[in-house]
């Protein structure tokens, strides 16, 4: 729907009346010359048109304006009550909770009549709550990104979200709506993701390192073996094989139980 400002209708209505005026005015004349009319009975018509159509005029854009207005209250209600992520308004001065949308509640498992009754401090964390007070009444008019948060539940359960909000007027008082991300399982993937990379290093140090040094060792006493000119020679070697084959060996089972261990960790 066409929108119509204030000003729009106001410079409408000027120019409407600009040109009745001087045009109906002029044929007025010309009338009266040619035909001999009384002009003070037609100027009193004039007028009495005038009123009357100026009135359906501005009747019919106050209208479409007053439309206008009425369904962008609609679709701004809508993005509110009907966003996918819980979203709350609460009054910046009381920290009161005086709107929240359907994803909150479905979220949060409280009912509405439990939202409008609670600070959005209930569902924080000790620490989260000295945070808050600290911070509102020092948040942007613009955009603020508070990061992430612990909030719990009505059911107990703690989620961790992603904190968005801004400031705004509403309801003639001073607000912040907030838009509450739901991030646990990102942060807990996040967490399995860092666990399984920490193994995976550790699984590479290993095979360079730990599996390499004593795989050369054998290699190295093997040598020694073909070079040995005796039997006794030999012998003497036997221990230090023995020595880096146990080595060898618990580095394999420690290899072996590392890898199990990282592909435990689901990553999905």
């Amino acid at each position: 729907m066409t929108q119509y400002q204030p000003y729009k209708i106001v410079l409408v209505y000027c120019l409407f009346s600009t040109c009745w005026i001087y045009f109906s005015d002029k044929l007025l004349n010309l009338l009266s010359s040619r035909l001999s009319l009384d002009l003070s009975i037609h100027q009193t018509f004039k007028g009495l048109f005038f009123v009357i159509f100026t009135s359906i005029l501005l009747y019919q854009l106050i209208k479409k304006h007053q439309q206008y207005l009425t369904e962008s209250a609609n679709q701004y209600k809508a993005i509110f009550f009907a966003n996918p992520n819980p979203m709350w308004i609460y009054n910046i001065e009381s920290l009161r909770i005086i709107e929240v949308n359907n994803a909150a509640i479905e979220k949060y498992g409280y009912s509405k009549t439990d939202f409008l009754t609670m600070s959005v401090l209930d569902f924080k964390s000790e620490e989260d709550r000295e945070e808050l007070k600290k911070k509102s009444g020092n948040l942007s008019k613009k955009y603020n990104l508070s990061g992430y948060l612990n909030h719990q539940k009505k059911s107990g359960d703690t989620i961790m979200v992603n904190i968005e909000s801004h400031k705004l007027l509403f309801n003639k008082q001073s607000c912040v709506i907030v838009m509450a991300s739901d991030v646990t399982a990102r942060v807990t993937q996040e967490g399995k993701m860092i666990k399984q990379n920490k193994m995976l290093r550790e699984i590479a140090w290993q095979n360079s390192h730990a599996i390499r040094k004593p795989l050369c060792n054998i290699l190295s006493i093997i040598a020694l073996f073909k070079s040995a000119e005796n039997h006794s020679e030999i012998l003497d070697f036997i221990p230090l094989l023995e020595e880096s084959a146990t080595e060898l060996d618990e580095n394999i089972i420690g290899l072996g139980i590392k890898i199990n261990q990282a592909e435990s960790v689901q990553v999905t």
